[in-house]
C-alpha cells in the first residue's frame, strides 16, 4: 500500500463509525471492539472510517456468510476469497451459509 494513501475502514454500523471518528464516546457494548479496531489502526498508519448503509455493503455480508459457512477464523488471505464472494450482490445462504 502506498503509505500516502490511508487504508479505508467501512461498516453500516453508523454507531460504530462515529465512535472511531471520535464524534460520539463509545458505549460500553462496543467498547472492546472500538479499543481493538483502533490498536490494529496503529500498525496499519493512516486509515480512515466511513459509513455505508447495509444495502450497498455486499462484499461484507457475502465475506462473513462465506468463512462462516468455511469456519474461517482469524487473519483472511484475501487471495483465498472466491471470485463469487466479491459480487456486487448479496449471494442466497444456499451459496454463502445458513
Amino acid at each position: 500500500m502506498n503509505s500516502s494513501q490511508p487504508a479505508v475502514l467501512e461498516s453500516d454500523c453508523h454507531e460504530l463509525i462515529s465512535t472511531l471518528q471520535g464524534s460520539l464516546q463509545p458505549v460500553w457494548n462496543i467498547c472492546s471492539i472500538v479499543e481493538e479496531i483502533l490498536l490494529m489502526a496503529r500498525c496499519v498508519g493512516m486509515i480512515e472510517f466511513f459509513y455505508t448503509m447495509c444495502s450497498t455493503n455486499y462484499l461484507a455480508h457475502n465475506l462473513v456468510k462465506w468463512a462462516k459457512r468455511h469456519n474461517v477464523l482469524g487473519v483472511l488471505d484475501v487471495n483465498s476469497i472466491p471470485d463469487f464472494v466479491c459480487n456486487d450482490f448479496t449471494l442466497p445462504d444456499s451459496i454463502l451459509g445458513d
